[in-house]
C-alpha cells in the first residue's frame, strides 16, 4: 500500500461501553497536501483495502484528478482499521 500512514488509539471506547485498548488506524491519502485544500474523509467496509483511487483503486470513476471528487481541488483520506485488533473486544 502507497502513502499508507498510522494512528494509534489507546483505550477507544465504543458506543456500547467496551473498550478496544488499542485500535492503530491506517490510512491513506491522495491529492494536495494535508492543509492546503478541503478534507474529504472516507470511510469503508472493514473487509476493504484503503486503495480508492489510481492503480488498483476500487473508486476509480468517483475519486481521482478530474473525477466528482476532484483530487485537483480536495484532498481525500482514507481509513482502514486493523480489524484482528478492534474484533478482540467482542
Amino acid at each position: 500500500m502507497d502513502n499508507c500512514c498510522q494512528i494509534d488509539f489507546f483505550s477507544f471506547t465504543l458506543q456500547s461501553g467496551k473498550t478496544i485498548p488499542f485500535l492503530p488506524l491506517l490510512y491513506q491519502s491522495f491529492g494536495p497536501k494535508i492543509n492546503t485544500a478541503p478534507v474529504v474523509l472516507i470511510n469503508h467496509a472493514l473487509t476493504g483495502n484503503s486503495n480508492v483511487t489510481g492503480e488498483n483503486g476500487w473508486w476509480n470513476k468517483l475519486v481521482g484528478y478530474n473525477q466528482v471528487i476532484d483530487l485537483n481541488a480536495f484532498t481525500e483520506l482514507l481509513s482502514m482499521c486493523q480489524v484482528m485488533d478492534m474484533l478482540r473486544v467482542f
